[in-house]
């Protein structure tokens, strides 16, 4: 069974107390700790063969680099389903 979470940043200027507060038990705010991420970009549907994909070279890279990473890769999306395919931004970020 695949899980997958989704989450959503608050602009900085932004107070947690100030946060627009969940209506389901199901959903939570939580603070992310800031850190150091290696970040590939690729374009494409924001599927999971088209992630798994630049994930492994992502991967690749920083191994070859000698960089260790902390967790797994996180996909990033910022464009929506309406945008065509080619003028889409994804990404993968490994924190190293």
């Amino acid at each position: 069974m695949v899980r997958w979470s989704c989450s959503f940043f608050l602009p900085s200027k932004l107070k947690l107390e100030q946060a627009p507060q969940p209506l389901s038990e199901d959903l939570s705010i939580v603070v992310v700790k800031g850190g150091k991420y290696a970040v590939i970009k690729y374009t494409g549907r924001s599927t999971f063969r088209n992630f798994e994909k630049h994930s492994e070279t992502l991967i690749e890279v920083l191994s070859l680099d000698k960089l260790k990473t902390v967790g797994p890769p996180i996909k990033a999306t910022f464009d929506g389903p309406l945008t065509p395919f080619f003028l889409r931004r994804n990404e993968v970020m490994i924190r190293v």
